[in-house]
């Protein structure tokens, strides 16, 4: 029911984190709050979940400035992206690293990805998913597919003459 269903009992970490050129540039209160991102419980199965600064540093033990600095550096690194209005975290490669491992799995994957609210972190999710999702149901991939089709050509009208327009440089709709 509910969140149960969507939730998991461990985050998969590979050895091949530590030797990663991401990791090695990270610090090591970085690289804490990296493997704790991958493995806390507040996780899900699409690395993409609720984690207000308080969660993180009662878990940790850190001050809220510490997880504040760590997820800012992890941010900066593109390890994650995050959206501070809403407090929702996107671990960019987690389905990359994390495929999921039969049908039941892409269900759950998709009831997870529903309770996702619609900020911008939602396109990128759909993305990763498309890109990296396995055993995905027809309906479900084309409902990712309509979320990222409005960003999949960012060309934004941004000539500030619009008596003199630009020529359009895509002619595909």
């Amino acid at each position: 029911s509910g969140l149960e269903s969507v939730m998991r009992d461990y985050g998969r970490v590979f050895s091949s984190f530590w030797q990663s050129e991401d990791a090695r540039a990270l610090t090591d209160d970085g690289k804490m709050l990296a493997l704790y991102l991958l493995t806390c419980p507040h996780a899900n199965l699409i690395g993409c979940f609720r984690l207000p600064n308080a969660y993180a540093a009662d878990d940790l033990k850190w001050s809220i400035e510490r997880v504040s600095k760590g997820l800012n550096e992890l941010s900066e690194s593109g390890f994650i992206v995050q959206d501070e209005a809403t407090k929702w975290v996107l671990i960019k490669k987690y389905i990359l690293w994390n495929r999921f491992e039969n049908g039941n799995v892409a269900i759950a994957a998709h009831k997870a990805y529903d309770q996702v609210p619609n900020i911008s972190i939602k396109t990128m999710l759909a993305t990763a998913l498309l890109d990296f999702g396995t055993f995905l149901k027809e309906p479900f991939v084309k409902a990712l597919e309509t979320v990222k089709k409005p960003f999949a050509n960012p060309i934004l009208n941004l000539n500030p003459n619009p008596s003199h327009p630009e020529p359009n440089q895509n002619q595909n709709p």
